[in-house]
Formats: structure tokens, C-alpha cells, sequence
């Protein structure tokens, strides 16, 4: 004879597994709701903090690149003529065609833009522009040839563009660290988000806030970029946002 109770108790048990099953599917998904809103909350603020954050620490870079036409012996090299061209100051960087950074000056009786040149065969040179470069020297001291542009010298590529700066991802660090709160608030940044940021340089190192004692999920996004280094020269790195 078959046992009937014995059916209808395994039913029940089967039931009852279920259920416990469910609810404790149901209790998972709750306890993960508030990480999971918090993780789409830092996620829609990375593009908010790319912007704000690459706008303050870009600034205007212009190109210039020279080409010697006259074979002169004398190292020092005077271009007439250039500076007023251009509109720029003595806040240089000169480069030759061996990527070699080279000695400059812009005299401040005439106005003009002296190279001392490494070689005399130098002939080709990048002259790189920014208000955000140190103010460098004169060259007053100097003996240079002058040469003016159509005679001595032509002119190739000349362009302006917008480009990170290394010096200005230092001013934000700084003001990250100092006044933390109203940096945030500056950058319209909602106090109920924490943020930090940083720069990869081409050779892998990093300088960046720091991120200690933190016990939230850190969202990190690396950001690449061009920027333009302490002596001038463009290179590739990323820009690294930090929420949590």
C-alpha cells in the first residue's frame, strides 16, 4: 500500500524551499540596491568631473617652427621680426630638429627672438609659446646674428591649441589638498560625492591625490590625453578621475 502522507509532507517541504529560496534571493537584491545606485551615481558624475577637471588644467599652447635658411657660422641666431608677429613674450621653449631643447631669450629692446643654438648647423627649430611657461631670459648677454624672415629665415607650421599643462594639474593637486571642500564647491562638484584625480605620465608613473582610509568602492576612470610637460614638450598620458 502506498503511503499518501508521506507525498502530500514532500510537497509541503518542496514549498517550503521555495519560498525561503525567494526570500532570501529578495533579501540579496535589497542589501545590493543601495551599492548598485551608489555605483550609478559616481558613474553619471565621471563625465561632469572630465570636463570641469581637464577645462581647469588646459591653457593655450602655440607652435612655431623655423626654418634656417642661411648657413651662418655664429651659434646665436637673432630672428627679426618674429615676436611681433606673433604676439608673444619671452615665455618660451626652443627645440631643434634633434629634439635637443636649446637655449632662448626674447631681447626687450628689440623685440626680438634669440636662439643659441647647440650647433651651428642647426637649422630647424619649434618654438613653443604659453602664458603658462615661466618667464625666461633675454640673452641680452648674447652676440647674435640677425636674420629676418623671406632673407634668412622661413617660417612652416604655426598653430594654437588647447592642451592639459602639467604645471596647472600641480595647482589643482595643491588646491585639492588645501582647501578641500571649497575646491569641490568651486568646481560645482555636489558635497554628497567625494573626488580625487591625477596624471599618468607617458613613462607609467603617477602623481595623484591620495586615497587612504577610504572603506566605499573606489570608481576609477583613466582619461587619455596629450599634456605639456615642464620643459615645453607635448606627450601622451591619461588624466585619472577618482569617485567614491
Amino acid at each position: 500500500m502506498v503511503n499518501r502522507g508521506d507525498k502530500r509532507g514532500s510537497h509541503v517541504g518542496v514549498v517550503i524551499s521555495f519560498a525561503i529560496f525567494i526570500t532570501f534571493v529578495i533579501f540579496l537584491y535589497t542589501m545590493a540596491q543601495p551599492t548598485l545606485q551608489v555605483d550609478q551615481r559616481e558613474e553619471t558624475l565621471m563625465p561632469f568631473l572630465e570636463k570641469v577637471l581637464i577645462e581647469n588644467a588646459s591653457a593655450t599652447l602655440t607652435t612655431i617652427t623655423v626654418n634656417i635658411t642661411n648657413n651662418v657660422v655664429d651659434p646665436c641666431i637673432q630672428l627679426d621680426n618674429l615676436a611681433n608677429t606673433f604676439g608673444i613674450d619671452n615665455r618660451i621653449f626652443v627645440w631643434n630638429q634633434e629634439q635637443e631643447l636649446t637655449e632662448s631669450g626674447l631681447s626687450t629692446i628689440t623685440n626680438n627672438v634669440r636662439i643659441n643654438r647647440l650647433d651651428s648647423n642647426d637649422d630647424f627649430f619649434k618654438i613653443y609659446y604659453s602664458e603658462e611657461f615661466p618667464y625666461m631670459g633675454t640673452g641680452g648677454a648674447w652676440s647674435c646674428q640677425p636674420m629676418t624672415e623671406g632673407n634668412d629665415y622661413d617660417l612652416g607650421i604655426t598653430k594654437v591649441d588647447k592642451y592639459v599643462f602639467e604645471s596647472k594639474v600641480f595647482e589643482l593637486l595643491d588646491a585639492h589638498v588645501l582647501w578641500y571642500e571649497d575646491f569641490k564647491s568651486d568646481l560645482g562638484i555636489p558635497r554628497s560625492f567625494e573626488f580625487g584625480f591625477g596624471i599618468i605620465y607617458n613613462n607609467g608613473s603617477i602623481r595623484e591625490t591620495e586615497s587612504i582610509n577610504i572603506s566605499k568602492n573606489i570608481y576609477i576612470q583613466d582619461i587619455p590625453i596629450q599634456y605639456v610637460n615642464a620643459n615645453g614638450q607635448i606627450e601622451s598620458g591619461f588624466f585619472r578621475l577618482k569617485t567614491w
